[in-house]
């Protein structure tokens, strides 16, 4: 018998637990079988001493040190199961502080994501101070940037989709859509889709955060048509003036996606309310639900009914 000319009886093996639809069982394997037997289980996840990781982190863990590894199905349903696919609408002041705060927490607390950045803007001089991107990225896209840079969590995959939102059918294949910009057709995009959306928008030092839970009447009332504005108050940059109400208004909206996440994986928490607020002034009351009339058709449809 010939020795091997790769590995060998010297190369570490752990005892990796599987579960799968025969049962459990458990296998002694070298780090490369490891990693192809979690890329060969479809929708499973993978748990190195008792930590939930993806596969490029299996394939870069000293494997000398992992203790025991778990590979077994993920505990929801779903052809995306235990991957939510998010979207994020703009990658301006408020989009890019999103992600900055999204991308580190969700890896922390095991929500693994994948987050797509949607935009068409380059980065620009003008953009720096309350835009999250630096000197060495201006002239790139936006999305490009953020994607180079926060591509390193474990369980979070960024990625670039360097577009503006024009149609509906660009919503189609995400679980939540967050609509950041400063135009109204695409916030309409997202407020007429049959997904869970979040809607968030500032003013200089206000901030609001609507979602698709809000009543429609609401929405109604604080989404008229207007021209395309910016987050930071125009002459604001001009006078030596940055308000951080884009930077409230990120946070919100993070704790809003965290929790909405751990929803998804049966937590029991709830997500922030609607609400508008002014860093200087304090909250901001809401306006009043509208009551709507029913037509004269509805009215007679209610009176046949009750009788």
């Amino acid at each position: 018998m010939v020795p091997g000319l790769v590995g060998g009886d010297d190369e570490i093996r752990v005892a990796v637990q599987i579960a799968n639809h025969t049962g459990h069982s458990t296998v002694l394997m070298t780090q490369s079988e490891a990693v192809a037997t979690a890329i060969d289980t479809a929708n499973s996840w993978i748990f190195i001493d008792g930590q939930m990781v993806d596969t490029a982190v299996l394939a870069a863990a000293d494997w000398a040190q992992v203790k025991t590894m778990q590979i077994m199905p993920q505990l929801i349903g779903g052809a995306h199961a235990g991957l939510q696919n998010l979207l994020i609408v703009g990658a301006g002041g408020i989009g890019s502080t999103l992600l900055d705060l999204l991308a580190p927490a969700a890896s922390r607390c095991n929500l693994n994501c994948r987050i797509t950045m949607m935009d068409d803007d380059l980065v620009e001089a003008n953009n720096l101070g309350h835009q999250r991107f630096g000197n060495s990225e201006v002239g790139m896209l936006k999305v490009d940037a953020l994607a180079q840079r926060h591509n390193t969590y474990p369980g979070i995959e960024v990625v670039a989709r360097g577009e503006a939102l024009r149609k509906a059918d660009q919503l189609a294949e995400y679980d939540v859509v967050v609509v950041a910009v400063d135009r109204p057709e695409p916030r309409a995009l997202v407020h007429n889709s049959d997904k869970p959306w979040l809607d968030l928008r500032c003013r200089g030092d206000g901030w609001m955060l609507l979602d698709s839970n809000t009543d429609s009447t609401i929405i109604s009332q604080l989404s008229p048509p207007h021209e395309p504005t910016s987050c930071q108050l125009k002459g604001a940059l001009e006078a030596g003036n940055i308000e951080f109400g884009f930077a409230a208004v990120a946070a919100a909206g993070a704790q809003w996606l965290l929790q909405h996440m751990r929803l998804v994986m049966g937590a029991t928490t709830t997500t922030p309310m609607a609400q508008m607020n002014s860093l200087t002034m304090g909250p901001l009351p809401l306006p009043a639900p509208m009551t709507v009339r029913p037509s004269s058709d509805q009215t007679s449809q209610s009176s046949e009914v009750s009788a």
